[in-house]
C-alpha cells in the first residue's frame, strides 16, 4: 500500500475513491461461499453414506 502524506507531513488513509479501486472479497462473500460449500459437502456426504447402506444390505443379502 502506498504512504500518502498529508500537507503536515503525516501519513493519512487513502481516500473512498482509493478504497474502491482494491478487489478482494468481502467477509460476508467468503463467510455466504463457506456455508454453500458445506451444503454442499454435506448433501455428499450423505449420498455416498446412502450408497454405502445400500451395498452393505446387498452384499448381506447376497451372501
Amino acid at each position: 500500500m502506498k504512504h500518502h502524506l498529508g500537507r503536515d507531513g503525516l501519513n493519512q488513509l487513502p481516500s473512498e475513491k482509493t478504497l474502491s479501486t482494491h478487489h478482494g472479497f468481502t467477509l460476508v462473500e467468503l463467510l455466504v461461499a463457506a456455508v454453500i460449500t458445506s451444503l454442499v459437502v454435506s448433501v455428499a456426504g450423505l449420498g455416498v453414506i446412502a450408497a454405502t447402506r445400500a451395498n452393505n444390505r446387498t452384499e448381506a443379502i447376497a451372501a
